[in-house]
């Protein structure tokens, strides 16, 4: 499978998850009362199997990636 590079698809799963802001190109913050295990879940059912992601709870100082 070659990846598709749809940043569109994964912006929008970030976008669901809760109040956001992107920080930078790569970087966005989201307020979500989902934990960061399942949030990865949801950014990565929309990321190709080449790419990478971490989700960080700033709140507990837990993560998941």
């Amino acid at each position: 499978m070659h990846p598709t590079k749809n940043y569109e698809a994964v912006a929008d799963a970030i976008k669901l998850l809760g109040a956001w802001a992107h920080v930078q190109k790569s970087v966005w913050y989201v307020k979500s009362e989902h934990t960061a295990s399942t949030a990865a879940d949801k950014i990565w059912a929309a990321m190709d199997a080449n790419d990478s992601l971490i989700v960080a709870d700033v709140t507990n100082n837990t993560a998941a990636w």
